[in-house]
């Protein structure tokens, strides 16, 4: 009985040192980034198809281009001093939300992916595929799916500063937690929630008591959970930026594109990077040249002065005789014998 008692004791430690091990392993084995950003964009009914695509195809040009990284990720700093960072990095999901109809005919929340984890590092610039997403509908529970975000970004492959990315007019319709615990669980979760808002379909501003084509109230309750008392406020990875709401495109104020690329910008490296410079002028490349000045050369310049040559005299004075000028040794001769009459006459006096 006791030899039982100890394989039993025995085999009871080994599991529990087998279960610390692999919880160990499993952590370590998470991919190190600077970032975990989730893209969260409402599908419901409440947003029309119109505006859910243009986002979509948004989102897509600017993650499928090289000047993301070289914008957003390449100048990112090593701001938790992690000494195993070899490069700045950033690990992007995306997805949508609204309801799905079962065979009940109920209306179950859904959090779905519309591409798969993209990691952005030196080696992978772009290369998300967006291209066939289809549209979930039905109603609007952003409280619950802010808490499943959370959760997906605590339990996938990557260790960063987690952050969201939310873009809706914030009519949430569906929702079985209060918004406002909400928020205060993912913030807890260590999860900042940033907000781009969106118009929503046309009668719905008629519901909000600002007429606005969406609830700010409620969607600045996610961004200031705490409404920043006792300098209770998340942070972006920039700690400089603090979470933020945006509603300059909503209002008509901003296009889509610019408003996402500061909306990025303010999420990484907490600035609006500089535009582009233009082209450059090369001078050396055929058909840049600015035209040559070579006087030598026909038509590039005034005519040669050059009076030994035929044709480039100056035009002659027809009215001037020039058999009557004098040569210039004559001059002299009377210039002398002037001179030689004046001394004698002097002489004479």
């Amino acid at each position: 009985m006791k030899k039982t008692t100890l394989i039993y004791k025995y085999l009871l430690a080994s599991a529990s040192f087998l279960s610390i091990l692999g919880s160990h392993l499993s952590t370590k084995a998470a991919t190190l980034v600077d970032i975990e950003l989730v893209l969260l964009l409402d599908g419901s009914d409440s947003v029309s198809e119109e505006v859910f695509y243009e986002h979509v195809d948004a989102i897509s040009d600017l993650f499928n281009t090289s000047s993301f990284y070289e914008d957003f990720v390449k100048p990112l700093p090593n701001l938790r001093k992690e000494p195993s960072r070899e490069e700045p990095s950033i690990a992007v999901g995306f997805y949508q939300f609204g309801t799905v109809e079962n065979s009940l005919g109920l209306h179950e929340i859904t959090l779905r992916e519309m591409a798969d984890w993209t990691l952005y590092n030196k080696d992978n610039q772009s290369g998300v595929d967006l291209n066939n997403v289809e549209k979930l509908g039905g109603f609007t529970p952003i409280a619950n799916i802010l808490k499943q975000v959370s959760k997906e970004l605590s339990e996938n492959e990557y260790d960063g500063h987690k952050e969201v990315n939310l873009f809706s007019d914030g009519f949430d319709n569906s929702s079985t937690i209060n918004p406002l615990r909400a928020a205060r669980e993912v913030y807890r979760d260590g999860v900042t929630v940033n907000v781009l808002a969106i118009p929503g379909e046309d009668g719905l501003a008629e519901k909000n008591n600002s007429g606005q084509p969406y609830d700010e109230d409620f969607l600045r309750i996610l961004v200031e959970p705490y409404y920043n008392a006792f300098g209770i406020q998340s942070k972006n990875f920039n700690e400089e930026v603090p979470a933020f709401l945006m509603l300059d495109y909503a209002d008509g104020e901003q296009t889509l594109e610019d408003a996402l690329r500061l909306k990025i910008a303010r999420e990484t490296i907490g600035f609006l990077p500089a535009p582009p410079p233009p082209p450059a002028q090369d001078s050396g490349a055929p058909g840049n040249e600015p035209p040559a000045q070579d006087s030598g050369a026909p038509g590039n310049g005034p005519p040669a002065q050059d009076s030994g040559a035929p044709g480039n005299e100056p035009p002659v004075n027809p009215t001037f005789d020039t058999e009557k000028i004098p040569e210039p040794s004559s001059l002299l001769g009377l210039l002398t014998m002037g001179v030689c009459l004046l001394c004698k006459q002097h002489k004479k006096g």
